[in-house]
């Protein structure tokens, strides 16, 4: 499970870096949007997958630190 974990870290920050770079690359979102609409934009599918990053990301260093559980 740790070196699951780790991959999973590894692909979860590199997946946060990419996103982050291609939403600053594309068109803002416009304000006042709901998440549905906001998806249409390709800045909302990115910001989208920076969090979706950023949670395997977070679930890989727990695997790594606590591989047993508790």
């Amino acid at each position: 499970m740790r070196r699951f974990g780790l991959a999973l870290f590894l692909v979860g920050a590199c997946g946060y870096y990419v996103c982050g770079q291609q939403r600053a690359a594309a068109e803002p979102v416009p304000a006042g949007l709901t998440v549905e609409e906001g998806l249409r934009y390709a800045a909302g599918r990115f910001e989208i997958g920076q969090y979706v990053m950023a949670m395997a990301a977070g679930a890989g260093l727990l695997l790594a630190l606590f591989p047993q559980g508790r």
